[in-house]
């Protein structure tokens, strides 16, 4: 669930600008969007029964991270 709180505000700067006040907004509906998102798909991956949550936002935060981390090394 970590994985949220970095890759959320990251999200939200990127979609709609600096502004701290937009950001800040933004970036609360984005990880409340990623999170449900990521409970879908844990409750589908392995029906009937039900996928660690923190497992699903790793699989698909982890690798955002590192794209996060790459890319603003060169800035």
């Amino acid at each position: 669930m970590g994985f949220i709180g970095l890759v959320a505000p990251w999200l939200a700067k990127r979609s709609f600008g600096v502004r701290f006040s937009t950001v800040l907004w933004a970036s609360a509906a984005m990880g409340a969007e990623i999170a449900v998102l990521s409970d879908v798909i844990a409750r589908l991956v392995l029906f009937p029964s039900e996928a660690p949550l923190t497992a699903v936002t790793s699989v698909f935060g982890a690798p955002l991270l590192v794209y996060i981390l790459i890319k603003s090394r060169g800035e």
